[in-house]
């Protein structure tokens, strides 16, 4: 019997076998939920697959803003892909557009907050410069407050 695959069904073959390539290190085993490719063991991925309680401020397909448990301001919030992506440097030239989600999103929520502008974006990269989830994320830092309770990314 001869099999005999479509272009999209070798192209999803392709995307997953990729991502599942990305996602694995030594000590992980990978999670499938929603189509995210997570690790099991990484406290973000199962904070995006709602494994983990958090305090979510407003989510999409590819993105989840939720408030930090050490807040330092009174807006203080991390926004993450739901991608498992260890750092900048493991980002790979397809999550190009993943990267960019996370800019578009920190810039939706500065529109909506009471003084519009007013915030600051942090990455830390690496133990060295204070990463202590080792999951891509960038800390949004504002005095200001939101303007709604629902916010949109």
């Amino acid at each position: 019997m001869k099999l005999v695959y479509s272009i999209p069904v070798l192209l999803i073959l392709i995307v997953s076998l990729v991502t599942i390539k990305n996602c694995r290190s030594s000590n992980d085993s990978v999670v499938f939920k929603k189509n995210i490719a997570t690790t099991s063991d990484c406290v973000f991925c199962k904070i995006a697959t709602h494994l983990e309680p958090a305090k979510v401020i407003a989510g999409n397909d590819d993105v989840i803003v939720f408030e930090s448990i050490h807040p330092r301001y009174p807006s203080h919030w991390l926004i993450i892909p739901k991608k498992h992506i260890t750092d900048l440097k493991s980002a790979q030239p397809e999550d190009t557009l993943l990267l960019g989600k996370l800019l578009a999103a920190a810039g939706a929520l500065g529109r909506q907050l009471e003084s519009p502008g007013a915030f600051n974006i942090q990455i830390n990269e690496g133990a060295q410069a204070g990463q202590t989830v080792f999951h891509l994320h960038l800390h949004f830092y504002s005095q200001s407050k939101l303007t709604t309770q629902s916010p949109k990314i």
